[in-house]
């Protein structure tokens, strides 16, 4: 009996062995099966435009496990992810061989060489996926002309505008949407409009700024929408400038240019406010001024109370000043300066009263000329005044700067 026990165990060890040999050869097959690599021979890889490479998962039988990839990124290459792959056949060293090809567009910044990065493909899901990883590659992008520098390269570009209006009052504005649509190209990579925001007829701003990238049947085509508003506050005939951009033809290795054209806008006066909305805004405008100025305001209220409160005091210091003012100022050559001035004002039947106050104040010197000028004025029979009053202002104003000036004048040494 104990022989026999001996004997099954024995019989399972080996078969358990058996089981386990045959097991890891089944999963090593399973795994060598498989293989990565990159597909770019035979590509010609230009820099500033649309290249696709491939990455293929090749495979003895065919591959129907879910198959994803992981992200790639190479500076300075731009690189699309990649989507769902394509299966197909091959024919590989002779042997026709399953494949799943995954497409990569590259839009390389620049020229030189490059190496695409071992990248892992994952096959299947879950604790039963198997992670195959690829061989690097070595890439070169060739540079563009000179000519083509600064430009963007694509077989075609697009432009076209749509205007919300074309007449509209003072104080509104214009939208004004542009868009730039461009081949073999996605819209993140559209460089923004050659646009000038100075303008001295209105106010203009960029609304909007967006891209878009449309995939169909394997072409892109990149889309970059511009908004422009154009606000202007006074009426007018204004026009809003056309928009012109050159591109490069990489077929035709030609300069294009695609343009827009110019708009022309009329704006016409704005309509009165109703009265309304008028008494709406000075209220408001008013309550913003008491707000801003309220430490100010409340100052100026306390001195005016404070003023009205000692307002006798202040009246009467303020008169008594004016006095002490008066008679240290009122000198004679003032006084009649003052009468002078008075008397382009005064009336004809008060100018008598005032040429005898402003005779006495003439000196002795002047005194000859000022009477002929008080004797100027005519009375006539029915009692009026006449006189010329431009002649009898121009002696007056004579005599008293005469009167003025002798004080600076040279005296005598030895008056008679």
């Amino acid at each position: 009996m104990a022989s026999f026990t001996r004997l099954l165990n024995a019989s399972l060890f080996v078969g358990l062995s058996l089981v386990l040999v045959l097991s890891l050869q089944v999963s090593a097959a399973e795994t060598k099966q498989y293989s990565a690599q990159w597909l770019v021979e035979d590509v010609a890889l230009s820099e500033r435009v649309k290249n696709t490479v491939w990455l293929a998962l090749i495979s003895d039988e065919a591959i129907a496990a879910n198959v994803s990839t992981e992200e790639i990124k190479v500076k300075p290459l731009f690189i699309e992810a990649a989507q769902a792959p394509i299966y197909t056949t091959r024919l590989i060293e002779g042997k026709r061989k399953h494949v799943a090809q995954f497409k990569y567009d590259i839009y390389p910044a620049k020229p030189g060489e490059f190496i695409l990065p071992k990248t892992q493909i994952t096959l299947g899901r879950g604790k039963t996926a198997q992670v195959i990883t690829s061989s690097s590659q070595q890439i070169e992008i060739t540079p563009q002309p000179d000519a083509s520098r600064g430009l963007i390269i694509t077989p075609k570009l697009t432009l076209s505008q749509k205007l919300s209006a074309t007449e509209l009052v003072a104080g509104g504005a214009v939208s004004r949407e542009i868009s730039m649509e461009v081949d073999n190209l996605p819209g993140y990579l559209i460089a923004e409009l050659p646009l000038s925001l100075n303008s001295d007829d209105g106010d203009v701003r960029v609304a909007a700024n967006g891209t878009q990238t449309n995939t169909f049947r394997g072409a892109t085509t990149g889309k970059r929408l511009t908004e422009l508003q154009y606000r202007f506050s006074r009426a007018g005939e204004f026009t809003l400038p056309e928009m012109k951009v050159s591109w490069w033809h990489p077929t035709q290795q030609v300069v294009k240019y695609s343009v827009i054209p110019a708009i022309d806008i009329v704006v016409s006066p704005a309509p009165p406010l109703p009265f309304k909305q008028r008494v709406a805004i000075w209220q408001a405008q008013f309550s913003d001024f008491l707000v801003q100025h309220q430490f100010a305001l409340t100052l100026l209220f306390i001195t005016l109370l404070i003023v009205w409160w000692q307002r006798q005091l202040i009246f009467k210091k303020l008169g008594y000043c004016y006095l002490t003012a008066l008679t240290k100022l009122s000198s004679p050559l003032l006084v009649a300066f003052l009468l002078t001035v008075r008397a382009a004002f005064t009336s004809k039947k008060a100018m008598p009263n005032l040429l005898n106050r402003w005779l006495p104040l003439i000196d002795k010197p002047l005194q000859s000329a000022a009477k002929k000028v008080s004797n100027s004025i005519e009375y006539q029979a029915d009692g009026t005044i006449k006189l010329d009053r431009a002649a009898l202002l121009t002696n007056m104003c004579s005599i008293v700067w005469h009167q003025y000036s002798q004080q600076f004048s040279l005296q005598p040494l030895n008056p008679n």
